[in-house]
């Protein structure tokens, strides 16, 4: 009987040790991967929200604005990043929005669609300066059900069930690349695909 009472001290003992010991979150990098997107996307959206169609804006604070290819071509011409995006579409109206940060962000509208709709429903690239873009990335990468695929040219794609967003960046640039669609298979065509490119 004594014996018994002693071993279930122990038994107590070992469960408070193991109660001390801080146990790291297996989500914790999950979280960290849909916090990144919660921080840009919901950023943008915002700044949309707030801006409307306010395109006289000072350059020091974000502006929003519908453009031509053209205009989008010569933004990024002058841009001290690459800036990226899906390419041209007919039809539709290319809306550039810019943060006092540096994040320029190139989002699709379908015909009818106003520039500044504050609905996160279409095809958006965004492009955030960042000096270490491919290990941020590769750091995604590592998060429990994340999947990191590699880009020709050496850059690297990550993907997780979490997040409709694919990010991806390129070795000797220092900016990170965010494709969102609502649907995340589509998300992930476009740039497993070749077709989120520098706009030149």
């Amino acid at each position: 009987m004594e014996t018994e009472q002693r071993t279930r001290s122990r038994d107590a003992e070992d469960r408070r040790s193991m109660s001390s010991i801080a146990v790291p979150s297996l989500r914790a990098p999950q979280v960290r991967l849909g916090a990144l997107l919660a921080l840009g996307f919901a950023t943008f959206l915002a700044g949309w929200l707030l801006l409307g169609r306010h395109d006289d804006a000072s350059p020091a604070q974000p502006t929003v604005s519908g453009v031509s290819e053209a205009q989008l071509r010569e933004f990024a011409a002058s841009a001290p990043n690459t800036v990226y995006w899906a390419g041209p579409r007919s039809g539709q109206t290319y809306e550039l929005y810019r943060t006092s940060d540096g994040r320029v962000y190139v989002r699709y509208l379908p015909a009818g669609v106003k520039v500044g709709d504050p609905r996160p429903r279409f095809l958006t690239v965004g492009t955030y300066p960042l000096p270490n873009a491919l290990a941020a990335v590769k750091r995604i990468g590592r998060a429990p059900g994340a999947t990191m695929q590699q880009l020709p040219g050496g850059g690297l794609a990550v993907f997780s069930s979490a997040t409709p967003s694919v990010y991806f960046a390129y070795p000797g640039e220092k900016s990170q690349v965010e494709v969102f669609t609502p649907s995340p298979s589509a998300a992930r065509k476009l740039v497993l695909g070749g077709r989120v490119v520098p706009i030149r």
